[in-house]
């Protein structure tokens, strides 16, 4: 509509009767504003197009074209309701949209950054800055590769949202691997260090020490019956002029006879077990160097962000 209204006013130059210096001035006049409106519909046309196609893009998880196209669609350039959404839509599409954080090294363990990275064969990194990496959500094959050295593959599920996921990466030798767990100061090392006994057992021994010993002790200060008192039935026959007192007291002096062997001997039995445990720990628990481990392993490495957090897988392969 805006470029037939304008060809009407350009047409309607040539028949007025002007001179020829202000026909010439309306007709460039008139031609400008037909290469105006026909380079407006085009820029409208293709931002049209960046918001519809970036759109698509979100839905199919391909964050990263789409954060691409909407912020193209959000030019200057563009019509200002395109122009507006466009803008909203690219900042909550950066929101979404992972990254991951390469940690590449040397045989001696130093920093690197001749190491390009590719995800599902596309290069998106040709070396290292310390920079997050952006990804699309989902899974990936990642390679990590530098020259002279054999590549690092890894298969893993990038989470939607999840920024700075660290990929510590080693290249040394002849091989380039992602390397092993950090031993703990404590742990037996994979060089062949001889294990010793260790002291857990020893305090079990001790234990059952004490309990035998005081067990012995209980059985050893037993009472003997009183006279007319029957330690295995706790009974006693009344005397002749005794007291009510005197006999309740030998009553309870042939309790104790009968009952307080039989507490040390169930202490004495207690203290044997814990101190059979302790030999049994102390004679079967490793020693010796210790096996060397496997040259292939895997582990978890746990990362957080102040956005996120999750878990990396990283291995010997």
């Amino acid at each position: 509509m805006r470029a037939y209204a304008s060809a009407l006013a350009c047409d309607s130059w040539h028949h007025r009767g002007m001179s020829s210096l202000r026909v010439a001035a309306g007709a460039i006049a008139c031609l400008a504003l037909l290469a105006a409106t026909k380079q407006a519909r085009a820029d409208g046309a293709r931002c049209t197009a960046a918001a519809e196609d970036g759109q698509r893009a979100r839905a199919a998880g391909q964050l990263r074209s789409a954060h691409r196209l909407f912020l193209e669609c959000s030019t200057e350039e563009c019509p200002v309701l395109v122009r507006r959404d466009c803008a909203q839509w690219a900042s909550s599409v950066d929101e979404q949209i992972p990254s991951i954080v390469v940690d590449a090294r040397d045989g001696a363990g130093r920093d690197i950054g001749d190491v390009s990275v590719s995800i599902d064969g596309e290069i998106v990194a040709r070396s290292l800055d310390g920079k997050g990496i952006p990804v699309d959500p989902g899974p990936h094959i990642l390679v990590f590769a530098r020259a002279g050295a054999p590549s690092v593959t890894e298969k893993v599920i990038i989470k939607e949202g999840a920024r700075g996921r660290t990929f510590v990466i080693r290249f040394g030798g002849a091989a380039a691997t992602a390397p092993t767990a950090p031993q703990r100061e404590d742990a037996p090392n994979s060089s062949g260090a001889a294990r010793v006994h260790t002291w857990p057992p020893w305090v079990l021994i001790g234990v059952g020490a004490v309990f035998v010993g005081t067990g012995v002790v209980v059985i050893a200060a037993a009472p003997a019956a009183p006279q007319g008192c029957s330690s295995s039935l706790e009974l006693c026959a009344r005397v002749p002029d005794e007291t009510a007192a005197a006999f309740s007291e030998r009553q309870r002096e042939a309790s104790r006879a009968k009952n307080q062997p039989i507490y040390g001997g169930i202490v004495v039995g207690a203290g044997v077990l814990i101190l059979g445990g302790g030999l049994l720990w102390h004679f079967l628990e490793p020693t010796g160097p210790e096996p060397a481990r496997s040259a292939r392993s895997a582990r978890l490495v746990p990362w957080s962000t102040s956005d996120a957090a999750g878990v990396a897988a990283v291995g010997t392969f």
